[in-house]
């Protein structure tokens, strides 16, 4: 606030000053200028000793000794040329710095009140007074001197500016909403005011204002590309996919090699399910950068939509050593060999993605099954025990433990208890309902297993595992012409099962 080495006697302190006094202050400030600040010290030293009433020598001392680190004496001399003089500005400034510098707040506090009551139109001392209140969480004390400062100027946005940040540190989005409108009003032309209101309507979770902040910018400012993604994923995550594909769209039409567009457009059309779009921007990722594994796994997903599993393996199989620590990519192969029944190639990369993400519940279960399904239970009991251990409410984990089980009528009781655990995790689960239904089945209880599997079939009637069980049951009881209407009802959603044509021929 003060320039330094700037200290100067007034015309008044010169004339009452004691001529040897003088020179020695010339002489002193002649070294402070210098920076020889040991010298400036014995000089305003000498200076004292003929005449210790000017209080501008106590000044220079003060300024003197706080270079050389010597804080108390330069304290004290400073509060001595204030006691000479109250009405020393510069001494209280040098005071006020050196206490907000060494976070003495309520001894700054102190000068700084003083200063601004000797110059209430310093607009300095009216901001150094609000940041220490900002600093030391007096926000409310803060906003005011800021808006006190304004008054004196309302030229300096920046002031506002402080107020802004404030609000945002409280977390008062429309109140910061309003100083920046008032700061807009103030300079229109500014569009980091504009953007500021953008981001503040994200803070707040307000996607329709931030859209139509940013459509303003673009309106008057002409679409960026940068301007064009930030809107085109704000539409997206408001569900306006058309207005997203063509923010999108118009950022390739731009730039036809953006990978973050392409990408953005390949994920619409996925979200859309339309899977053909999706491959097509995918593979132009992968022609305009093959080291993004995005376009892979763009290309990847849309292939799984079209349950065309050979073509994930053709994707991800040449890529997958180059793209070895991405874990989607492995993932992806995983679940791609594990479709087409090529069990030990899913379970190489499925461990792959587990060492990238070793808690990763869904190559866990994934694993689980397959090992369920190639027979090795001790594997796969040991993961359904970790999954258990490690989450108390994975319903899912509780269902399929219980399903392998009774499936190799290991222990149909502990079996129950699992599968019991599963529908009280998830009451309205048509596959968990069905699981407990089909171990009563197998323990006996046939009244109650019906129960079950008909709530089952009741929340979802296209399950062709579950009306298997249903038609199973009805027919091992004898009522086979009900059992065939179900077999014949499960044949519908799935034409080809050679399964159910056997059941429907049995005699």
């Amino acid at each position: 606030m003060t320039a330094e080495n700037s200290t100067t006697l007034s015309t008044e302190e010169q004339s009452k000053a004691d001529p040897q006094a003088l020179q020695h202050f010339i002489d002193g400030q002649f070294y402070l200028n210098e920076g020889n600040y040991p010298m400036a010290v014995l000089e305003f030293q000498d200076a004292l000793a003929s005449d210790s009433t000017v209080g501008t020598i106590h000044l220079a001392l003060g300024e003197s000794y706080w270079h050389l680190g010597k804080i108390e004496r330069s304290e004290y001399h400073l509060k001595k040329a204030i006691s000479l003089d109250p009405h020393d500005l510069e001494s209280r400034e040098l005071l006020a710095g050196q206490y907000l510098m060494r976070k003495q707040f309520e001894d700054a506090i102190k000068q700084f009140t003083k200063l601004n009551n000797l110059n209430s139109d310093n607009v300095e001392y009216i901001l150094a007074l609000a940041d220490i209140m900002k600093l030391t969480g007096q926000y409310d004390e803060a906003i005011s001197l800021y808006y006190n400062a304004y008054k004196l100027d309302d030229q300096a946005g920046h002031i506002l500016e402080a107020v802004v940040e404030i609000h945002l540190e409280r977390k008062e989005f429309a109140l910061a909403s309003e100083v920046i409108q008032q700061l807009i009003t103030f300079d229109p032309q500014n569009v980091n005011y504009k953007k500021a209101m953008v981001d503040i309507a994200l803070m707040n979770g307000d996607l329709r204002g931030a859209i139509k902040s940013l459509e303003e910018i673009i309106n008057k400012e002409g679409p960026t590309i940068d301007l064009l993604l930030q809107i085109g994923w704000l539409y997206f995550e408001n569900k306006n996919f058309d207005s997203s594909l063509e923010a999108f769209l118009d950022v390739v039409e731009i730039d036809s090699t953006n990978q973050s567009a392409l990408h953005s457009l390949s994920t619409i059309f996925r979200e859309q399910e339309n899977p053909l779009d999706s491959k097509y921007f995918a593979e132009k990722m992968i022609v305009n950068d093959s080291t993004d594994s995005k376009g892979y796994m763009n290309a990847a997903l849309a292939a799984m939509m079209l349950d065309d599993y050979q073509s994930v393996i053709d994707v991800l199989t040449p890529v997958s050593e180059k793209f070895n620590e991405d874990y989607s990519i492995q993932y992806l192969l995983g679940i791609g060999f594990e479709s087409l029944e090529e069990y030990k190639r899913a379970i190489f990369f499925l461990n792959r993605a587990l060492e990238l993400e070793s808690d990763s519940k869904v190559v866990l279960h994934t694993l689980a099954m397959i090992y369920d399904v190639t027979e090795q239970w001790t594997k796969s009991d040991s993961i359904y025990q970790h999954l258990i251990q490690s989450d108390s409410t994975d319903a899912q984990a509780y269902n399929n433990f219980a399903y392998s089980i009774i499936e190799r009528n290991d222990d149909p009781v502990f079996a129950k208890n699992l599968a019991q655990k599963a529908i009280t995790l998830e009451p309205e689960s048509a596959a968990y309902l069905d699981t407990y239904g089909w171990i009563l089945y197998k323990l006996g209880d046939i009244e109650t297993a019906i129960k079950f599997i008909r709530r089952s079939i009741e929340i979802e009637d296209s399950n062709v595992e579950v009306l298997k069980h249903y038609g199973d049951i009805l027919f091992n009881i004898g009522r086979s012409e009900e059992a065939i209407e179900v077999y014949q009802k499960a044949l519908e959603f799935s034409p080809d099962d050679q399964e159910l044509m056997e059941k429907l021929n049995r005699e």
